[in-house]
């Protein structure tokens, strides 16, 4: 059980970080070019397994007020001013 409980907290924080990686990078993203990256772009510079997990990261963002974004539409990921103040890009 104490196996267990250490993973979930292991998972947990990994899912944290693959945010806050996913926030620096498309903050970055926005700073070089104007515009953001497509899924497949984040997910290569954010080192994620694939776009499955950074769309579901992406869902969580949206879903905390973070990021917004159109679904089905590429490249309209944008960090929202409460996710710049939340994650220190102010």
């Amino acid at each position: 059980v104490c196996r267990s409980v250490s993973m979930v907290g292991v998972r947990q924080q990994k899912q944290l970080e693959d945010k806050a990686t996913l926030v620096r990078v498309l903050d970055h993203y926005w700073r070089m070019y104007g515009h953001s990256p497509t899924v497949r772009e984040l997910t290569s510079r954010a080192g994620l397994s694939s776009t499955s997990m950074t769309a579901t990261r992406l869902r969580a963002l949206r879903e905390s007020g973070f990021v917004n974004y159109t679904d089905n539409v590429s490249r309209t990921a944008r960090l929202t001013q409460e996710g710049r103040k939340v994650y220190g890009l102010n």
